[in-house]
């Protein structure tokens, strides 16, 4: 297995994950940890008194777009854009 660093550049900075390629024709990743187990993220923002967290297992990245990836919704955010991918082990 193939562990692959992607970092992608949001409004917050710089955030890197480790994943694996899952899908290489539609760019889709599972984030793992240094084992190379599952390791599901997520996300929060806030809207007036709302808050809104949304968890993901996986990123797909469209051009040098990096979206959020879950295999059981079609739901789907933006991270940001990509900013290096390099492979680990």
């Amino acid at each position: 297995m193939s562990i692959q660093s992607i970092s992608v550049k949001t409004a917050q900075g710089i955030k890197t994950y480790s994943c694996v390629l899952k899908n290489e024709e539609q760019s889709i990743y599972q984030i793992v940890d240094e084992q190379g187990e599952n390791n599901p993220q997520s996300i929060e923002w806030k809207n007036n008194r709302e808050m809104k967290i949304f968890l993901f297992n996986g990123l797909k990245i469209q051009g040098d777009e990096v979206f959020t990836f879950t295999p059981f919704t079609k739901e789907s955010y933006k991270l940001g854009t990509l900013y290096s991918s390099t492979v680990n082990s």
